[in-house]
C-alpha cells in the first residue's frame, strides 16, 4: 500500500470520527498548521522521526507543541496517535485527504488556478463563478501567479488539470511543426 493510500485512510478515519461536529474546518486548519510546523522546522522533524528518541520523549515534545498551538481534543489525540504509529511524515497527505472529505460533505470543491499575470478581483470572481456553475459545487479557489505560463491559465481540480496556458499551446505547436 502506498503512502498516499495510507494517508487517505487516516484522513477519512479522522473525518468519520468528527463528521458530526461543526468544527470540521477548524480541525483541518489545526492539522495543516501542525503539518506546516513540521515542514518548516527541519530540526524538529528530524527529532520526531529519529528512532533513538523514545515514544515518551516524542509524546512529551508533541504534547508541548500542541498546547502552544492550542490544538486540543480529537485532533491532538489524532496527532499523538500518528506519532505512536510512526506516521507523522504523512500529515501533509492526511490533511489533504481530510480536507477533501470535508469539502465533499459540505458540497464544495477546492480549485487551484495559476495565471500568468495578476488578475483583477472582478476577473477572479468571474473565474470562480464560472467554475461554480460548471461543477455545480461551491468553489474554494486558490489563485497563484506563474509568469512562465506567458498567458492564459492552468486550472487544477483534484487530479484533473486543464492547461489553457500560452506556454503549453506554443509547446504543442512546436511538436506539431517538428513532426
Amino acid at each position: 500500500m502506498t503512502a498516499k493510500n495510507i494517508a487517505g485512510r487516516y484522513g477519512r478515519a479522522l473525518f468519520d470520527l468528527v463528521s458530526d461536529e461543526a468544527d470540521l474546518d477548524l480541525y483541518c486548519e489545526q492539522l495543516l498548521s501542525f503539518s506546516l510546523l513540521l515542514k518548516e522546522n527541519q530540526d524538529l522533524r528530524k527529532c520526531l522521526m529519529n528512532p533513538f528518541f523514545t515514544e515518551a520523549d516524542r509524546r512529551s515534545i508533541i504534547e508541548s507543541l500542541l498546547e502552544r498551538m492550542e490544538i486540543t481534543g480529537k485532533v491532538a489525540r489524532f496527532i499523538l496517535l500518528l506519532s505512536e504509529k510512526r506516521r507523522l511524515e504523512l500529515i501533509p497527505d492526511i490533511a489533504q485527504a481530510y480536507r477533501e472529505c470535508v469539502d465533499g460533505s459540505l458540497g464544495r470543491i477546492r480549485v487551484y488556478v495559476e495565471v500568468a499575470a495578476p488578475v483583477s478581483s472582478e476577473l477572479a470572481s468571474e473565474i470562480k463563478s464560472t467554475l461554480q456553475r460548471s461543477s455545480g459545487k461551491k468553489v474554494e479557489m486558490v489563485l497563484s501567479e506563474n509568469p512562465s505560463l506567458i498567458g492564459g491559465m492552468v486550472v487544477r481540480i483534484r487530479d484533473v488539470i486543464c492547461d489553457g496556458s500560452l506556454k503549453t499551446q506554443i509547446e504543442l505547436l512546436k511538436e506539431r511543426l517538428s513532426a
